[in-house]
């Protein structure tokens, strides 16, 4: 028998344990039971509120990529608009 046989299986069971521990801890599922009728007024509307700074601060986020979007477009668009005008200007002069 080979004098590092033992410390081989001993390693690859240590391997797959640690293996197995991994799995458990990273597959954590959480369940809160509640019953239908049993649930009040307030805690429906305490629910409500504890959402209300993540859908606030995800629409102020969405908002400003919508601004960041649309200044540029701005920009050319005034841009345009002054170059028009010159060209207008200009089409229009009495001679």
């Amino acid at each position: 028998m080979r004098p590092y046989a033992g410390w081989l299986a001993a390693w690859r069971y240590s391997s797959t344990a640690a293996q197995q521990r991994r799995r458990i801890e990273t597959n954590l599922l959480t369940l809160e039971l509640r019953v239908d009728g049993d649930e009040s007024h307030f805690r429906r509307i305490g629910d409500a509120f504890t959402g209300l700074g993540d859908s606030f601060a995800d629409g102020l986020a969405q908002a400003l990529e919508m601004i960041g979007y649309g200044v540029p477009l701005l920009i050319l668009a005034f841009i345009a608009a002054l170059l028009w005008r010159w060209v207008w200007r200009k089409a229009t002069r009495k001679a």
